[in-house]
């Protein structure tokens, strides 16, 4: 992954506290389980934002929104089913 510019850093700096609302507004997510994954969306997003295409907080919460849901992919693809018979 490359590294973030000084813009780039000050963004994520300024956009950091998006990281609680997110998780308070939604609340099946944890802070525990979740930080890493959404600190790493909040900067992919300041990597990948536009100026010319809309405002940044609209922008990196799709970006966190997104990351939860692949990562619920990811999960649901693991799930381990129940036996089809006993094991005993």
């Amino acid at each position: 992954m490359p590294s973030l510019n000084e813009y780039q850093k000050k963004m994520v700096e300024k956009y950091h506290y998006l990281i609680n609302k997110f998780i308070n507004d939604y609340k099946t997510i944890t802070l525990s389980e979740h930080y890493d994954l959404l600190a790493i969306a909040l900067c992919e997003s300041a990597m990948q934002y536009d100026e010319d295409k809309g405002a940044f907080i609209p922008f990196a919460c799709m970006k966190m929104k997104t990351a939860i849901i692949m990562d619920n992919r990811k999960l649901s693809l693991i799930h381990i089913s129940e036996p089809t018979r006993p094991l005993y």
